[in-house]
């Protein structure tokens, strides 16, 4: 799934778990590497793929299911 990178940059910054100084820091990798915003979040540790998931099925308003458990994930 790719997301659009100021999609990505609200959705870490609805958190409230990042400050603004580790978002800038962020975009910087983004640019110097060529990657997507998202990319560059899951690979520098900053969430796990199935967070951004989350985030991203709450943004939208889509239930989140764990296929492999068949089971729906509470929000």
């Amino acid at each position: 799934m790719r997301v659009s990178d100021s999609l990505v940059e609200k959705l870490l910054a609805s958190t409230g778990k990042f400050s603004d100084e580790q978002l800038e820091a962020l975009r910087k990798q983004e640019k110097s590497e060529k990657k997507p915003l998202q990319d560059v979040a899951v690979s520098s540790n900053t969430l796990t793929e199935k967070e951004l998931t989350q985030l991203y099925a709450e943004e939208i308003d889509v239930p989140l299911w764990n296929l492999r458990r068949e089971t729906f994930l509470e929000r």
